[in-house]
């Protein structure tokens, strides 16, 4: 009787850490700067920090893989492949677009106002060692963020105006990107959203 108290004392610890874990609000900040992403999420006071070095993640994936191991082909007859006609692969295209817009108008509609963001920040210096093409991109650059800071005040709720500058740099050839921001939303929110990206893949993929 005693190991039975002990074993649903454990299962109600759980269930309520796990309870408290789903509604508690959960902070996601990242930082962008010099080829480093510095990711951090902190929920309940518990904080965790991780810098990922872009460089050596390229060069990480531009190493040749390990050959695999030969297995032993004894006793097995390989099955002809069906090649999908040209209409078939269309067709598949069309469902994978089909499915992607319907993931983001369904998750996209449950996590309006769902998600807040506390401060965001980004700045780009660039240009391509012309001083006209770089006038004309930084045109082209300045509309796609006010696209974007649109589209953050619709689906987000946004405390602070969000901070964004376009440096242009005419007489040189570079890019200098610096992100940086802090979005709360809960757990429960991230669960269910995904458990809808889930629903509507699994639909799709019974056509």
């Amino acid at each position: 009787m005693i190991v039975l108290w002990w074993v649903l004392g454990i299962l109600g610890f759980l269930l309520l850490l796990l309870t408290v874990l789903i509604i508690a609000p959960i902070r996601l900040s990242a930082e962008y700067k010099d080829e480093e992403l510095a990711v951090a999420v902190k929920v309940l006071g518990i904080k965790y920090r991780k810098k990922i070095n872009l460089n050596e993640l390229s060069e990480e994936s531009e190493k040749p893989p390990k050959k695999p191991k030969k297995k032993s082909k004894k006793n097995k007859i390989p099955k002809p492949k069906k090649e999908k006609s040209i209409r078939e692969k269309i067709y598949d295209i069309r469902v994978m677009i089909y499915m992607a817009r319907h993931i983001l108008i369904e998750v996209g509609q449950y996590l309006s106002g769902k998600i807040i963001i506390e401060e965001l920040t980004f700045k780009i210096r660039f240009g391509v060692g012309d001083a006209a093409k770089t006038g004309i991109q930084t045109g082209l650059i300045w509309a796609g963020v006010g696209g974007v800071i649109a589209a953050a005040n619709n689906f987000f709720t946004v405390e602070k105006p969000i901070d964004a500058d376009v440096m242009p740099e005419f007489n040189q050839k570079m890019l200098d990107l610096y992100i940086n921001g802090i979005i709360r939303t809960r757990v429960a929110h991230i669960i269910v959203a995904g458990i809808k990206a889930v629903r509507i893949y699994l639909r799709y993929d019974k056509i």
